[in-house]
């Protein structure tokens, strides 16, 4: 059984990954994942709850004059 293994191997030329290189490139990619939600996250959710609060902070002085753009550019109402 193990010479039959052998000759599938040698004839696919199969690499056997360790452990320590599946959980290398396992937390690679975790990483990767997770810095791409995070810029995602940043972009959509932490971006415009700081113009909001920077926009409310000058109504609470007294500017009246404070306008925000929509984020949507396809002429459709962000209802919240």
């Amino acid at each position: 059984m193990k010479d039959k293994q052998k000759k599938v191997e040698k004839t696919i030329n199969i690499k056997r990954v360790s452990w320590q290189e599946f959980l290398a490139i396992w937390v690679i990619m975790t990483l990767c994942i997770c810095a791409v939600t995070a810029l995602m996250r940043r972009r959509s959710l932490v971006l415009p709850m700081e113009k909001m609060c920077e926009a409310a902070m000058r109504v609470a002085e007294g500017d009246f004059s404070v306008y925000i753009s929509p984020m949507r550019k396809d002429g459709k109402k962000d209802d919240v």
